[in-house]
């Protein structure tokens, strides 16, 4: 049996120019247009009188409201010609069929590029070390998306993005007790109106007003010198460090101080509400 070389961290994995692909395209009706930048990605895809649209970017690391995400449907098809005129003045199709990967490069470096003609022309290009279109370029066609949003009554913000970016627990989804186990220890929550108290192993460690901060449930004791609002000003939990929602039946619990873990809260639905 043949094994698979390894490739070095750093060591080219695929360089090469896939068969098929011309730098001259003689088309001019785009069917589908996607590409994946390091901060964005953008589709369209053309169905017999309208567009399917998809868009995500933003910042994923603060909810300063520009994470966002929208996937909508429009008649509005100047999209495509826009596409059109900058694939034509940057010339897109330059080096077309060039796939180019290293190994071990973090994610978000590099980008990718598929755009499908009616005629059935291909422009087809990705690499994971740097952008193979500029970055000129590549604004130009978030403008161009962009654009098409906001004429259709959206916006890449959070709060105009189509779907729910973020599933945060709410008061009236905590109420109630929630069971866990973490490394052989119960855990049990229970939230009534605006207080929460906290059991490690039949012991109260915690019963106190809480606050939710960027989805996270902390207890509402500021830490020494902070009179902010954000998450960072408050103090953990003792039994444990914070709670998140993590879908429509758990919650999850962290453990921050020491070593990092973690786990899963189920609703106690025979416990009194």
């Amino acid at each position: 049996m043949f094994q698979k070389e390894e490739v070095l961290c750093g060591g080219v994995v695929q360089d090469e120019k896939i068969e098929g692909y011309q730098d001259n395209i003689e088309s001019k009706e785009i069917k589908d247009f996607e590409y994946i930048h390091p901060q964005f990605r953008v589709k369209c895809q053309k169905q017999e009188d309208h567009l399917e649209i998809e868009a995500q970017g933003g910042n994923s690391f603060k909810r300063d409201g520009t994470l966002f995400e929208l996937k909508y449907e429009t008649k509005i098809l100047d999209l495509l010609e826009e596409l059109e005129r900058i694939q034509e003045e940057y010339h897109l199709s330059k080096d077309n069929g060039r796939v180019y990967e290293v190994a071990g490069l973090p994610s978000g470096l590099g980008d990718t590029l598929k755009i499908e003609y009616e005629s059935g022309e291909t422009i087809y290009k990705r690499s994971n070390q740097s952008l193979t279109i500029s970055e000129e370029a590549a604004m130009e066609i978030y403008e161009a998306f962009h654009a098409n949003a906001l004429k259709n009554g959206y916006d890449f913000t959070t709060e105009k993005s189509t779907t729910k970016i973020y599933d945060d627990a709410e008061e009236d989804f905590l109420q109630g007790t929630w069971r866990g186990t973490h490394f052989g220890e119960e855990i049990v929550v229970t939230f009534e109106n605006h207080t929460v108290t906290i059991y490690k192993d039949q012991k109260k460690t915690d019963e106190i007003d809480y606050v939710i901060r960027e989805g996270e449930v902390l207890p509402n004791r500021k830490k020494e010198g902070h009179k902010g609002e954000e998450k960072e000003d408050y103090e953990f939990f003792h039994g444990l460090s914070s709670i998140r929602k993590k879908n429509d039946i758990l919650l999850t619990a962290y453990f921050k101080e020491g070593t990092y873990s973690t786990c899963e809260l189920l609703i106690d639905r025979e416990a009194k509400r």
